[in-house]
């Protein structure tokens, strides 16, 4: 059928069209001196086609971006911080490379990277550092000479979930550690780690409890250069935590404990904020508390109890804190802190860490003292 429109009225012609191929007769029928080109037909074969995610439109087409980053931290180091990140659409695998400088001293400077490939039912990652440290130029000065510190890291995670409010992961890693004050011989530590994670959670908006717990069992051995002999040690960290909101309170209170045993040294060393360059997972013996500078006390057990009080949907926490080593409080402390994390998937970043906190420290000799921090930093 065809159909125009004239002053006259509509026109409406009917043809047989089963066995047409030639459509120029319309030209000849139309009124109109002015008609619209012929139709055409495009097909574009590659709307709707199937390309394989392990190739160079999906795995390996990786955004990478520039990262910065850094931390102010009063007790321990400032840092400085930037590298290259990088990550596919659906961040199967990604990594990065680190770069790190203490922007007031020379308290800190080096190197870090790691590579994660996060496919079901398994993540891998590995990471490696090479990094000083100078315990004697942190901000809250400690006794300890510049060491050098290189590692590497392998670990993998197979997380599950029972049912919808209850989530759980087991894990395993193997780190490889040396350091090197100077003047002294080189140390080296090799460790294993298996443990489990879990979260169970019941929300009825008004109301709602939330529990976790970690616990890793440790194993490894210390070799030091110029004394004879390998020592074995072995180990657990446990971390439990009960928290439960009520119109929009949330309190919660934790309980964190690392011990190693057989050992003829005092592994366990407290104190520190993490970094992109000096990350929690790298090292099977230190206790990050960033309300103390690195290498504040070292020992055979170390606990820490907390309680705080927030807002059911985050942001500051008002919280207490109970610092334990070798069954010795060792700190008192008071204050406000936060601990976000972000993910912007489309630009290459994911695992972005903000957080900030001010507290007041109570020594067991009743001195007091004010400390605050400030970081950005990825984390793995």
């Amino acid at each position: 059928m065809y159909s125009f429109q004239t002053s006259k009225g509509n026109w409406h012609r009917v043809f047989g069209i089963s066995d047409q191929q030639n459509w120029e007769y319309l030209e000849s029928i139309s009124p109109y001196p002015i008609k619209m080109p012929a139709a055409s037909f495009n097909q574009d074969d590659s709307i709707g086609e199937h390309l394989d995610y392990n190739s160079s439109e999906g795995l390996w087409r990786q955004d990478k971006t520039l990262t910065v980053g850094g931390q102010f931290n009063s007790a321990s180091t400032n840092l400085l911080e930037i590298g290259v990140k990088g990550g596919d659409l659906l961040q199967i695998l990604n990594w990065q490379l680190n770069a790190s400088l203490d922007s007031l001293s020379n308290t800190a400077a080096g190197v870090s990277g790691y590579l994660n490939f996060r496919k079901y039912p398994i993540n891998l990652t590995a990471d490696f550092h090479y990094f000083n440290l100078d315990f004697n130029e942190q901000g809250h000065s400690v006794r300890g000479d510049k060491t050098t510190f290189a590692g590497v890291g392998f670990s993998a995670d197979y997380p599950y979930r029972l049912f919808e409010t209850y989530s759980g992961e087991f894990n395993a890693s193997y780190d490889h550690n040396e350091y090197e004050p100077d003047g002294y011989a080189v140390v080296s530590d090799k460790s294993m780690s298996f443990g489990h994670k879990q979260q169970f959670w019941f929300d009825r908006q008004s109301w709602g409890v939330v529990q976790s717990s970690s616990i890793n069992w440790l194993s490894g051995e210390t070799e030091r250069d110029l004394v004879a002999g390998v020592d074995d040690w072995t180990g657990t960290d446990l971390q439990l935590s009960l928290g439960a909101h009520y119109q929009g309170i949330l309190f919660t209170t934790d309980y964190l404990s690392a011990e190693r045993k057989d050992s003829s040294y005092d592994l366990l060393s407290i104190g520190g904020m993490p970094s992109t360059l000096i990350a929690e997972d790298m090292f099977s013996h230190w206790q990050f508390a960033p309300e103390l500078p690195f290498g504040y006390d070292s020992g055979d057990k170390f606990e820490r109890i907390t309680f705080a009080l927030s807002s059911r949907t985050g942001g500051t926490q008002f919280y207490y804190s109970e610092l334990v080593v070798d069954s010795y409080v060792i700190m008192e402390i008071v204050g406000l802190r936060s601990k976000e994390k972000i993910n912007m998937y489309g630009t290459g970043l994911s695992d972005l860490v903000f957080d900030y906190g001010l507290a007041t420290l109570i020594s067991p000799e009743d001195e007091y003292s004010v400390q605050g921090w400030f970081g950005l930093r990825y984390q793995y």
